[in-house]
């Protein structure tokens, strides 16, 4: 259940992978991540990281802050057929709290990027392999640029800005990368839906109000996810009651004092 040596050899040759993850409830994500040889490595036989670059949205991100489960799948697209997963569980350290180590493990091509927002470190429990005898034979051209120039043409204030508007919310509704609830600097941010994603508006939310009661009661560990589902339960509950005698006061079932 290791990475072996020939894993680690045949994983840096590759020039695509995909990314799995899920909470409890809600959509499966599945993403596809380019850039491979720049912004994936092996860092011992259970430990991979690779370079998030920023796009319209944020599941996995979203995900790996409620859950932490992950798969990563590359496959053979010539020469041997091979599938290879690695199962296992992540976190996600935003761009400014990334080591420096780890930072220069990349190639700075990507690591310097306007559009690296964090990097994904992986603390693989499995390793995988099957034969992949039904994957179609492709040759690889070139990698795309169009996202590594679009975001290298804005400033950094435009993709900061842009993290805001479209990385704050997974479609689910669940606080990613962007959102205050994990990132201290980030502004207070209220969602609205539009042509199928959630997008952040400034205002004040249910979910920036768990964060702040959470921050305030528990400090350092007001992020973790058994604590975040905790109290969105309990300020639910709370505001139900509210509203329930709210109801009661204007039937007058209540007496008004």
């Amino acid at each position: 259940d290791n990475i072996s040596d020939a894993h680690a050899s045949w994983l840096a040759k590759q020039h695509i992978f995909f990314v799995a993850t899920a909470t409890a409830a809600g959509h499966v994500n599945v993403s596809p991540k380019g850039y491979v040889q720049g912004s994936f490595r092996v860092l011992s036989p259970r430990k991979v990281a690779f370079l998030d670059c920023t796009g319209s949205g944020s599941e996995t991100a979203a995900h790996l802050y409620a859950d932490g489960r992950i798969t990563i799948m590359f496959v053979a697209f010539d020469g041997a057929p091979q599938i290879v997963r690695l199962y296992g569980t992540a976190s996600v350290l935003r761009r400014g709290i990334v080591p420096d180590d780890l930072r220069k493990s990349f190639d700075q091509k990507y690591a310097e990027h306007k559009g690296f927002r964090s990097v994904i470190v992986v603390d693989v429990e499995r390793v995988s392999q099957s034969c992949g005898y039904s994957i179609p034979m492709y040759e690889f051209k070139e990698d795309r640029q169009r996202l590594y120039d679009h975001f290298e043409g804005m400033t950094v204030e435009q993709v900061s800005k842009y993290h805001v508007l479209k990385n704050s919310f997974s479609i689910d509704a669940l606080p990613s990368i962007a959102h205050r609830a994990h990132s201290a600097d980030a502004p207070r941010v209220c969602r609205e839906w539009a042509d199928g994603y959630w997008f952040a508006r400034p205002g004040y939310s249910m979910v920036e109000l768990r964060s702040d009661l959470a921050r305030l009661l528990f400090g350092p560990v007001a992020a973790q996810a058994p604590l975040q589902t905790a109290l969105r339960h309990l300020v639910t509950a709370g505001l139900g009651a509210a509203v329930a005698a709210l109801i009661l006061l204007r039937q007058e079932r209540l007496p008004l004092k």
